[in-house]
């Protein structure tokens, strides 16, 4: 499951080494489908690839700030 962290529930007692969190769970297009809270060791997350910056750098760039 891809998912992006908006917050770290710092309020709520755990175990040490686990962490609850909110955040979106996203599709393969990288859109978020669904708003969870999961219960999670942060050692054991992975960052996901960076949407998008490809695009950004062969020339999306010019499209974005483009004046007419």
């Amino acid at each position: 499951m891809t998912f992006r962290v908006i917050k770290v529930l710092t309020e709520r007692l755990t175990y040490h080494g686990w962490a609850w969190v909110r955040g979106y769970q996203l599709d393969d297009r990288g859109d978020a489908v669904a708003t969870r809270e999961i219960f999670v060791r942060p050692a054991g997350l992975l960052p996901a690839p960076r949407r998008g910056v490809s695009r950004l750098l062969d020339g999306g760039r010019d499209q974005v700030g483009r004046r007419e």
